[in-house]
């Protein structure tokens, strides 16, 4: 969870987090169809129930994790 930033930095910081993994000697080591995948949302600052932000989020994951397979 990134809290300092908007969602186009998080989803900037995402990719580079996608990319260091996928380049990780570790990753040999892990089960075939292991990956990273990331959601992305921006919580504007007067929310007062994040809750719908997070499952935006997790939903986005998914989509994501698709997205890879």
């Amino acid at each position: 969870m990134l809290i300092t930033c908007n969602e186009r930095e998080a989803e900037h910081r995402s990719a580079e987090l996608q990319e260091a993994f996928a380049q990780s000697p570790q990753l040999a080591t892990l089960p075939p169809g292991v990956a990273l995948s990331i959601g992305c949302v921006e919580v504007p600052v007067e929310t007062e129930d994040i809750m719908p932000h997070v499952q935006l989020a997790d939903e986005r994951m998914y989509l994501d994790k698709k997205r890879r397979r």
